[in-house]
C-alpha cells in the first residue's frame, strides 16, 4: 500500500529536518527505501519545503476517495 508509505514521507519529513533537506537535495536518493507508486514518487521528486509543510498525511486518503467517486 504506497498510500501509507507516502503518509510515511511526509511524516518523516516534518519531524526530521535532515531527511527534509535530503528529500528536497536529492528526492530520487530520499526516496530509495520508499515503495510509492510511480505518481507518488513523481510528486516528491517535484514539491518544494512549502508544499511538504503544509502538507497534511491524510491528504493522500483524500486523494484515492475522490478517484473511487469517479
Amino acid at each position: 500500500m504506497s498510500k501509507e508509505v507516502a503518509k510515511q514521507v511526509v511524516q518523516r519529513a516534518k519531524q526530521d529536518s535532515t531527511f527534509m533537506d535530503a528529500l528536497l537535495k536529492d528526492p530520487e536518493t530520499a526516496l530509495k527505501d520508499y515503495h510509492l507508486s510511480a505518481s507518488e514518487r513523481q510528486f516528491f521528486c517535484k514539491t518544494d519545503r512549502q508544499q511538504l509543510e503544509g502538507l497534511s498525511e491524510r491528504c493522500f486518503e483524500i486523494v484515492e476517495q475522490i478517484k473511487k467517486k469517479k
